[in-house]
C-alpha cells in the first residue's frame, strides 16, 4: 500500500514538473471514445474580495459530448473575467467543436473548428480549422494513452487596432499539432489526466507553441468532483510592440468544483 502511494505521488509530481506547455492552445481532448449517448460537465469558480482590495474573478467552462457507434461529437467553451479596483485584468473566451470517427478500434479520424480571444495576451482573434488522426491504447479499464497528429489552418490577429480579415489565403498560417494524452484511474474515486501539445509552424519549426495540462480529480460521487490542475503554456514568438511585451511562459494552478451529467 505504501509503495502504491509513493508511486502515485511520483507520477503526479512528475507530470507537474515536466509540463512545458502554448499561449493560444487549450486542452480539448476527451480520454477515449466514450460510451454511446450524451454526457457533459460544468465547472464554475468565483473569487470575490472587498475592503483594502476590491477583486472579482468569474470563470465558467462546459464540456458536452455525444457518441453513437463510430461517431463522436465534442463541444467545449470557456469564459474568464476578472477585475481589480474596477480595472479589468483578465478577459478571455474560447469555443471548440470537434468531430471524431473511429476508423479502427485503435485509430480515429478527427476534424475541428475553434475560436479564441484573450484581451491581455493581445489575441484579438484566433480561428482554426483542422483535420488529423489519433491512435489510442487502452490495456485496461483504468489506463489509456492517446497519440494524435493534426494539420491546422490558422488565422490569428494580434493587437487592439488591427482589423480582422479573412479574405486572402495568404492571411492564414499552417501548423502541425501533435499531442499525447494519458488517463489513469488510480483508484475508483481518484483519477490523473495529463495532456501535452506541440505545435510548430510548417514553414518555421522555430515558431513553436507547447501546452501541458495536468489534473488530479477526486470524485465525491457520480455527480460532484474536485480537481486540482496545473497548466503551463509557452509561445516562442509572443506578441510585442512599443507599449506591450507578452511573456513567453504562463503557468496556472487551480482547484475547481466539477458537476457531471
Amino acid at each position: 500500500m505504501n509503495n502504491r502511494i509513493v508511486l502515485m505521488g511520483v507520477v503526479f509530481l512528475g507530470a507537474l514538473l515536466t509540463a512545458a506547455p502554448a499561449l493560444a492552445i487549450v486542452n480539448v481532448l476527451p480520454t477515449g471514445q466514450g460510451e454511446d449517448g450524451f454526457s457533459g460537465k460544468l465547472s464554475t469558480s468565483v473569487t470575490w474580495r472587498t475592503g483594502n482590495t476590491d477583486l472579482l474573478q468569474l470563470a465558467a467552462s462546459t464540456n458536452a459530448a455525444y457518441h453513437r457507434d463510430k461517431h463522436g461529437l465534442l463541444f467545449k467553451a470557456q469564459v474568464t473575467y476578472g477585475s481589480k479596483s474596477s480595472d479589468v485584468y483578465i478577459a478571455r473566451t474560447f469555443e471548440h467543436l470537434r468531430y471524431r470517427y473511429a476508423v479502427l478500434d485503435w485509430l480515429t479520424a478527427e476534424t475541428l473548428l475553434q475560436h479564441q480571444y484573450d484581451m491581455f495576451k493581445k489575441l484579438k482573434f484566433r480561428a482554426l480549422v483542422g483535420a488529423g488522426m489519433a491512435a489510442s491504447w487502452q490495456p485496461n479499464q483504468d489506463l489509456s494513452l492517446v497519440l494524435g497528429s493534426t494539420y491546422l489552418l490558422e488565422r490569428e490577429v494580434e493587437g487592439e487596432d488591427v482589423e480582422i480579415t479573412l479574405s486572402g489565403f495568404s492571411d492564414f498560417d499552417h501548423r502541425w499539432s501533435n499531442y499525447v494524452q494519458l488517463g489513469w484511474n488510480l483508484t475508483e474515486n481518484i483519477g490523473l489526466k495529463s495532456t501535452t501539445f506541440l505545435q510548430p509552424k510548417f514553414n518555421d519549426f522555430g515558431d513553436l507553441r507547447i501546452h501541458s495540462e495536468n489534473g488530479l480529480t477526486v470524485k465525491a460521487n457520480d455527480v460532484f468532483a474536485i480537481t486540482v490542475s496545473f497548466t503551463a503554456t509557452y509561445d516562442s514568438d509572443p506578441y510585442s510592440d512599443a507599449d506591450t511585451d507578452v511573456e513567453s511562459l504562463d503557468t496556472n494552478l487551480k482547484t475547481s468544483l466539477d458537476f457531471s451529467f
